[in-house]
């Protein structure tokens, strides 16, 4: 009796081991799950908080991009026109899809076409061109008031400022340098050029103005073109540094030069490129 009992108890003892073990087991595996579970998640988060962040990178980039792309925009090409503070509308090509532009403003009594040819070889130096009729001249409007064409070029630095250049440089010949002269002292550019420029032209006067230029000038004229010949001296003399000097052996007069005198012709067009080089 005392075996049988021993027996029944030893059977009893055994059973309930084998299902503690098997509730401990259950239990660890599903913690084991739990923590996998857990693991996965953790690790799909991290993957997505990833991807967000380079969604987001690349939603910034794209934005500075555009920002800097806009802060530049390009010229536009052939014929344009621009209105004065006085209200006249003014007629102008621009030539050259470039950084830098030289504005280039015409002698008495032509037009803007006198500078055709020069703004070709500016092109080909890879530097913009702006030619353009003064009021009353070739397509713009308005009356011919020679004491009022700066009027016009500081509306094409207006107009041109608007394209954030890296450069702008203003180029005259004869009154069309005088207006340069005073224009630049009323708006400050990087660079002036005048060929066979008056000091005063019909009420349009650059005596006092060359005196405030600050930015880098050179004034060219022929030695035989002996108002233009004199003035040149008087603005270079009463200018401040920078300043250069161009003085040629012949006689012609402004834009006149490149026809009538070819060798003075390439003189200038060095002398220029030098300078816009610089």
């Amino acid at each position: 009796m005392k075996r049988k009992f021993f027996l029944v108890f030893t059977i009893l003892i055994i059973s309930f081991s084998f299902i503690i073990s098997s509730t401990s087991c259950k239990s660890t595996l599903a913690g084991t799950s739990t923590s996998e579970i857990t693991t996965t998640v953790v690790i799909s988060e991290s993957s997505q908080s990833s991807k967000s962040t380079e969604a987001v990178d690349k939603i910034e980039s794209s934005t500075k991009i555009e920002e800097t792309t806009s802060t530049k925009s390009s010229l536009p090409q052939g014929e344009i026109n621009f209105k004065t503070d006085d209200g006249i509308n003014i007629n102008g090509n621009i030539s050259g899809s470039f950084d830098r532009i030289v504005i280039l403003s015409h002698m008495f009594p032509t037009d803007q076409t006198s500078w055709f040819e020069f703004a070709k070889f500016l092109n080909e130096n890879k530097i913009a061109a702006l030619i353009y009729d003064f009021r009353g001249y070739g397509k713009s409007e308005g009356k011919k008031e020679i004491a009022n064409i700066y009027k016009d070029l500081e509306a094409a630095i207006k107009y041109i400022n608007q394209y954030n250049l890296d450069k702008i440089y203003l180029m005259g010949a004869s009154m069309g340098g005088t207006a340069s002269i005073i224009a630049t002292a009323e708006t400050g550019v990087n660079g002036l050029i005048t060929i066979s420029a008056p000091d005063e032209f019909k009420g349009l006067s650059a005596k006092n103005a060359v005196k405030d230029l600050k930015c880098p000038k050179l004034f060219i004229a022929s030695e035989g073109d002996t108002y233009a010949f004199n003035s040149a001296n008087f603005f270079y003399d009463n200018s401040n540094e920078p300043k250069e000097k161009l003085i040629l052996d012949g006689k012609s007069h402004g834009t006149f030069i490149f026809d009538e005198e070819p060798k003075n012709g390439n003189k200038i067009r060095e002398a220029v490129i030098l300078f816009l080089n610089k």
